[in-house]
This record gives structure tokens, C-alpha cells and sequence, in this order.
């Protein structure tokens, strides 16, 4: 046999053979804490340049947090002894962790409750053996699942998905309180080695959120006394934003000109059916149809891509006009690069 026949037959061999299935094990903490929606560190938040109503909502009085709150969040941990908070990028907000896994793969999740009530993990789209178990306050669970076929791409979807998980103890209380995050599950054969996928650059997971703290668990935290009852002071609990961030205070995500990047939209809220987020600057591709806007129904997820062709800084926000006012927008960057774009 030639050196160049048994090369070929050598890497037959390897395609043929089965890929080696992974469990990829997380390690996630449920925990109180507090949440500025509009943090004053941060460029463009200054509160005196918005509109006086805008300005009420965020700004603390007697009885009315503004924008500080307590919230109850998934956080992601890098080993069992949850002392060391595993990194995660900065506009992720209070999102949990962005899990990924390969179909084929086993999904582990390790959850310390470290709140005062029991709360769980409930996955969209995978078997509900493991769903709605809750975890009492001070315990460990290890939910495991195995992800299959049916929980990934299908044939005319991109090379991945991405699934809503989220506490259902009391579903609608659960995840006003904060407990809320995305699940991407890659085609097999066709992720890194951290479950990306490989014809990705970057992934940014955005969820637009109308977050009504007077259904949260901890709105008499939040209101000490009693919670409110004047319709305007309801109304000042519902909080527009994108990741935890309202009025344009969303930390930015940022790519470099020529870089692929997957848009994850997830759409949160009670009121409405949908949310449309409109992406400023680059043109996204969703299906292979070019659009500009992100029309997802109320807990759901729409993907698109993104191939940054133009560098600057542009807007991401609500098509609504009403929402787009009442804080649901944000900016991305992307930087100069010497690429040429294919």
C-alpha cells in the first residue's frame, strides 16, 4: 500500500469511527443578591439625561427601591465546593450561565440552593425525567440528562439551538424573582471543545425581559412593610431591560469586523405575545433570510447570524415603541479589523 493510499484509508477510518460522547457537568449555585438594573458606573447612565417618568421609575424613594433589588439568580461556579464564581461575560446580567452541550452528550448540572425557599431547574425541550425537581433550601441536586437527536438541530436549523430553562416550583414567581437562563445545543460533530460551534465566532444570548418584581417571591424585600398597592407604584416594578440592564446601561458585547457572531433572543414577560428587537448596523440572516429584527414569542428563542461587516457602535432595542421608551435597548461594538469579510 502507498504512503498516500494508507493516508486515505487512515482517515476514512477515523470518519467512520463513533464520536466519543462527553459529560459536561456544571456546577450551579441559586443564590439572593442584589441587582442594579441601572448601574451608575457604567457609560450612558446618567439618570438626569432621561425622561422625567423614566427618571421616577429609577430613582429610590419612600418605599420604592429604584433600581436596586433583590433578586434570587443561577450562578455558575467553577467546582463542587462553590467558593470560586466561574467567569461569564459582563452583558450576560442576571441571566444564568450559558450551558452548552453536543447532542450525543450528557448534560449534568450540579445545584446547591443556597436561597431561603426550594427552586429547581426546568430545561424546555428535554425529557422531563429530570425536570421539576426542586431543590430544598441548604441541598444539593445533581439533575442529569442525556441529550439526544431530539433535543438538537433539526435538519433545516443551524449547526445549534438553544433551550429556556428556568425554576418551576411556582413558574411565574420563579422567574420574576431572576431564576433564568439559555441552553445551546450543538449539532454533533460540529462543536469545540467547550460545545460552540464551530462555524461561530462568538454567541451573545440577550433576552428581552419586561421583569414584573411585584410577582418576584421577594417584593416584600424589595418594598419592606407591604408591597405595593397604588397602580403607579406597581407600575414602577416592572423594569424593561435587556440581561438585568435597562435605559442603554447593557455592558456592551463586542466583536471584530469579519467575525461571526449567533444571536440568541430569548423574549420574557406576561403582557404581550411578542417581543421584536431590532439589530442597528449589521444584517442578520436568519433561515437564510436577511433581516434586521428579532420577532420572538413570549418564552421563546429566536437565532440568527450576524457577520460584522461594519465596525462602530450600534443599537439593539425593542421595534415597540413604548418599549423601546420604557428602557429595552442597548449598543454592541464591533472593531476595525484588516480582514476581508468573506
Amino acid at each position: 500500500m502507498t504512503r498516500c493510499n494508507a493516508l486515505f484509508f487512515l482517515l476514512s477510518l477515523a470518519l467512520c469511527l463513533p464520536l466519543q460522547a462527553e459529560t459536561r457537568t456544571w456546577h450551579i449555585a441559586i443564590e439572593e443578591g442584589n441587582w442594579d438594573y441601572f448601574p451608575g458606573n457604567l457609560p450612558r447612565t446618567d439618570i438626569n439625561a432621561l425622561q422625567p417618568e423614566q427618571r421616577d421609575t429609577l430613582t429610590a424613594s419612600a418605599g420604592q427601591p429604584g433600581s436596586l433589588y433583590r433578586k434570587v439568580l443561577y450562578r455558575a461556579y467553577t467546582d463542587a465546593t462553590f467558593t470560586q464564581l466561574a467567569a461569564q461575560p459582563a452583558w450576560l446580567g442576571f441571566l444564568g450561565p450559558v450551558l452548552r452541550a453536543e447532542v450525543g452528550d450528557q448534560l449534568e448540572l450540579v445545584v446547591r440552593n443556597k436561597a431561603a425557599r426550594p427552586y429547581s431547574i426546568h430545561i424546555h425541550g428535554l425529557p422531563p425525567a429530570e425536570n421539576g425537581v426542586a431543590v430544598p433550601p441548604g441541598s444539593t441536586h445533581t439533575y442529569r440528562w442525556q441529550i439526544d437527536a431530539g433535543a438538537g438541530p433539526g435538519p433545516h436549523d443551524a449547526s445549534s439551538i438553544a433551550w429556556f430553562y428556568h425554576s418551576d416550583v411556582d413558574t411565574l414567581r420563579d422567574i420574576h424573582a431572576g431564576l433564568a437562563g439559555v441552553l445551546i445545543v450543538t449539532r454533533r460533530g460540529l462543536a469545540r471543545d467547550n460545545g460552540m460551534p464551530l462555524d461561530v465566532d462568538q454567541e451573545w444570548v440577550i433576552a428581552s425581559s419586561i421583569t414584573d418584581e411585584n410577582l418576584s417571591w421577594l417584593i416584600t424585600d424589595n418594598q419592606p412593610g407591604a408591597p405595593a398597592t397604588s397602580s403607579s407604584a406597581a407600575r414602577q416594578n416592572r423594569i424593561v431591560n435587556l440581561n438585568g440592564f435597562t435605559q442603554g446601561s447593557l455592558p456592551m458585547p463586542h466583536a471584530e469586523r469579519c467575525q461571526r457572531v449567533r444571536f440568541y433572543h430569548l423574549a420574557l414577560g406576561e403582557d404581550r405575545e411578542e417581543i421584536a428587537l431590532r439589530v442597528h448596523g449589521n444584517t442578520l440572516t436568519e433561515q437564510g433570510h436577511r433581516i434586521d429584527t428579532l420577532n420572538t414569542p413570549i418564552h421563546s428563542i429566536t437565532i440568527a447570524d450576524m457577520l460584522a461587516t461594519r465596525s462602530g457602535r450600534w443599537q439593539i432595542g425593542a421595534s415597540q415603541p413604548a418599549l423601546h421608551r420604557a428602557g429595552l435597548h442597548g449598543r454592541y461594538q464591533v472593531s476595525p479589523s484588516p480582514h476581508i469579510c468573506d
